[in-house]
């Protein structure tokens, strides 16, 4: 079996992009993926839109393991993506924020980088901007 990647999507008043940063984690073409979003006190339908989301039968057979992450006042980036991190349960995570999408092949593309190039601690994507 493939190694486990978490995926980690942070979020704060994310509601109109959200959906679609969630689909494109579901479509990656790798495996074996565990999903943590960690919401930042949004006040708007972040939570809401990602928790019916986890909720249907498809999202819950695609991932190992799916936590949503709370916190009742906003603490900030930072915070937000250490919340996110002890949360993880494997060695490999990738972080996608909630306004972002990913190519479907993104992590299968880190994971085989990751495997090639085993000194190596930190892999980032390329990134194309669209609007």
């Amino acid at each position: 079996m493939k190694t486990l990647v978490n995926v980690i999507v942070p979020t704060y008043n994310s509601a109109p992009y959200v959906l679609e940063t969630l689909e494109s984690v579901y479509n990656q073409t790798y495996l074996n993926l565990a999903l943590i979003i960690s919401d930042d006190c949004s006040s708007d339908e972040t939570i809401a839109i990602a928790k019916e989301w986890v909720s249907q039968d498809k999202v819950k057979s695609r991932f190992q393991d799916i936590q949503v992450l709370t916190v009742p006042k906003n603490t900030g980036v930072s915070a937000n993506c250490n919340r996110s991190i002890a949360a993880t349960i494997s060695d490999y995570f990738k972080f996608i924020a909630g306004d972002d999408i990913l190519y479907p092949n993104c992590i299968e593309d880190n994971m085989n980088f990751a495997g090639e190039n085993p000194n190596a601690r930190i892999i980032f994507s390329q990134i194309k901007l669209y609007q």
